[in-house]
């Protein structure tokens, strides 16, 4: 009993209860970073894979658009130059 207090005898400033304080704080604080990081991880994970997702989506989407615009315009050309040619998908 005499050696803790010795060693850590201003921890907390009252020997062996400073410590117990301290060392359960400190508990506290693990408990709230875990409970923490298991909030905001699945969080991020979900923000990661809604962000894969959208890039994917919107790829698709103007892939889409281009191939409809580029089939107006080769529909509205069609009768008035036959000489003029569009490129192709080139994807």
């Amino acid at each position: 009993m005499n050696i803790f207090t010795s060693i850590f005898g201003g921890v907390g400033g009252a020997g062996i209860y400073g410590i117990m304080f301290v060392l359960i704080i400190l508990a506290l604080l693990a408990i709230a970073w875990i409970y923490a990081l298991m909030v905001i991880l699945p969080l991020m994970a979900i923000s990661y894979g809604t962000r894969l997702w959208l890039e994917q989506v919107s790829k698709k989407a103007i892939e889409q658009l281009s191939r409809d615009a580029r089939e107006v315009a080769r529909k509205s050309l069609k009768g008035t130059q036959d000489s003029l040619q569009l490129p192709e998908n080139n994807s």
